[in-house]
């Protein structure tokens, strides 16, 4: 299983690459990687992008992409499957996603 500190690294690397495409669009935070098992008993990163501006901005093309353009940093992280990524407002994140995930909500991890 991926160790924290990697999940913690990946979270940093996303938020900056988001931070870089999208300057003062949104406000991303927190983003929570969380390492995860799926059902063939692979082990990946799940991570949950919180934002808070206009959806309507964010670029699906570039925002879709986003694991494959972080491949050779997730790689040199150890990172060898790719991960997923949720994109999630703000409000729902408090709402909805704190009951699923509760490891995942606390502070930031976006450093």
């Amino acid at each position: 299983m991926y160790s924290r500190e990697v999940a913690d690294k990946v979270g940093k690397l996303v938020g900056d690459s988001l931070r870089e495409r999208f300057k003062d669009e949104f406000v991303f935070d927190p983003i929570v990687v969380e390492p995860a098992i799926d059902h063939d008993g692979e082990e990946y990163l799940d991570i949950f992008i919180i934002y808070e501006g206009d959806y309507k901005k964010l670029d699906p093309g570039w925002s879709s992409g986003l694991p494959m353009l972080l491949r050779p940093d997730l790689l040199d992280l150890g990172v060898t499957s790719v991960p997923y990524h949720s994109f999630v407002p703000k409000r729902d994140w408090k709402e909805v996603f704190k009951e699923k995930h509760p490891k995942a909500y606390g502070p930031s991890r976006s450093h």
